[in-house]
């Protein structure tokens, strides 16, 4: 080759490499940082509201302070600016009014600005005229541990099916540390008396509906609580309860689980762990209304919960946080005036109106949720949004790669084709006259290594483009 041809050749080779590297050098993650929305998807109209919204880091998960939020919802041609400012903490915590608007579908945008990070979600709202119920009937026998205490049951285990009493814990599962209010049912009239284990005394009475109330103190082991039963001829019996247990720190209780409306009952909150305050969700129904912020003082707080004028469920959740499955949570369901029970209660329960029939009814409503709805996770449509970026830049990438090796090849074949022509000539020349041939014999090509040269360089290609376009690329 002469300067010329290889100045081109080193330039064509230089044009495929960075045809391929620049997809590399310009894939750059896209922010790490993650809007997420908590707000339940059904709202009613006229009734208060509560969102959450907050900028979260993925790499260090630290929430951001002074994000800028611009939250409007909207109904057709109807919009409602619901705040516009800059928020100091790490948490927007924003309760709002819903509209009064038709009931139907609505959209809810958030838009948040972080230093030079702007998001934007749009969520899917239904605006409804009546709250939904947002509990639910547990089983009794869910009240029991599974393999382990700290999982409930899922089934119906067999060794409560051998005890002569069901279980319903007042708090809906066992908390530790923490004594545990207990009612106790009879399955049949066999069982007279009851009493925690070791507790002198003659012991609590089963009622006419066949219920006693007990308070245990710490279990031997986690969920494991020991009761003596009382037959007719006064012989004590223990047996073993074995309750859900899971590593909450939290114990909710009230003075009053059915109120009437408008009626004020105290929220009783203890805990082992000497946290100052504690965050609770309160629900009216399925519809996340507002937080409550309780002071805690040597483990113990108290709030009064004014219930609402019309009848219906209010769910009372405390949780560790708002994304993981959590087992530290705490809840207690209250029902105000007629509200109607859940479907799955059966049997004489339904009829019973014993004080205690009653405590433990209430017991076994539990709510629907135990979290808000997460709505948006931007974390998620960055990942979507870079794979299809990614996706773009190899496209473009392997369409320059092919062009270019068209071009190189196409010059390459000139190449040959000018040295086919020149070895013609010179042969033609050597045949006529010598002097000619000293003259046009001088082309610095040889047949055979231009040859061996070209498969080199197309083996070299179909390597790159093979490595480049099945290789996979980090966020």
């Amino acid at each position: 080759m002469n300067d010329r041809q290889k100045k081109i050749f080193w330039t064509f080779l230089g044009l495929l490499l960075l045809s391929q590297c620049v997809s590399v050098v310009v894939s750059f993650p896209a922010s790490s940082d993650a809007l997420r929305v908590w707000v339940s998807p059904k709202l009613v109209k006229g009734s208060q509201a509560h969102l959450r919204a907050v900028i979260v880091g993925q790499s260090d998960l630290l929430h951001r302070q002074g994000v800028r939020y611009r939250i409007t919802l909207h109904q057709g041609k109807r919009e409602q600016a619901l705040i516009e400012k800059t928020v100091d903490s790490n948490t927007l915590d924003l309760g709002f009014l819903v509209p009064n608007w038709e009931p139907g579908p609505a959209r809810l945008i958030v838009d948040a600005q972080f230093e030079s990070l702007a998001q934007k979600v749009s969520l899917r709202l239904e605006l409804i005229d009546q709250p939904e119920l947002g509990v639910q009937w547990s089983e009794p026998w869910r009240a029991y541990a599974a393999t382990s205490p700290s999982d409930p049951a899922t089934t119906r285990p067999k060794r409560s099916q051998a005890l002569p009493v069901e279980a319903y814990p007042i708090t809906g599962w066992a908390v530790r540390n923490i004594e545990l209010p207990l009612i106790l049912r009879r399955k049949d009239g066999s069982s007279l008396r009851v009493r925690p284990e070791g507790e002198p005394g003659l012991g609590t009475v089963f009622d006419t509906d066949d219920f006693a109330r007990l308070t245990m103190q710490q279990p031997l082991h986690r969920g494991r609580y020991r009761i003596e039963i009382a037959n007719a001829s006064a012989q004590w019996k223990a047996y073993d309860l074995w309750l859900h247990n899971p590593p909450s720190e939290l114990q909710l209780t009230a003075t009053k689980r059915a109120v009437k409306p408008g009626e004020t009952t105290q929220i009783v909150l203890r805990s082992d762990n000497r946290k100052p305050h504690y965050m609770l969700q309160i629900y009216q129904g399925g519809q996340w209304e507002r937080m409550e912020r309780v002071a805690m003082d040597q483990g113990r707080g108290v709030f009064d919960y004014r219930a609402p004028d019309t009848s219906g469920w209010i769910s009372i959740v405390w949780a560790s946080d708002l994304v993981t499955d959590s087992r530290r949570k705490a809840f207690v369901t209250l029902r105000v005036g007629n509200a109607p029970y859940p479907i799955g209660i059966r049997g004489k329960l339904t009829q019973m109106s014993g004080a205690n029939a009653q405590q433990a009814r209430l017991s076994r409503v539990h709510p629907e949720r135990l979290q808000p709805t997460l709505r948006a996770d931007t974390s998620t449509f960055r990942k979507a949004k870079v794979e299809e970026d990614r996706q773009i830049r190899q496209g473009y990438a392997a369409l320059v790669f092919q062009g270019i090796s068209i071009a190189f090849m196409s010059w390459l074949g000139l190449n040959i084709l000018a040295l086919y022509i020149s070895r013609k000539r010179s042969r033609k020349a050597l045949a006529l006259e010598m002097e000619e041939a000293e003259v046009l014999s001088g082309h610095e090509f040889q047949t055979l290594g231009t040859i061996l040269v070209l498969l080199g360089l197309l083996c070299l290609l179909l390597v790159i483009g093979y490595l480049f376009n099945h290789m996979v690329w980090g966020w």
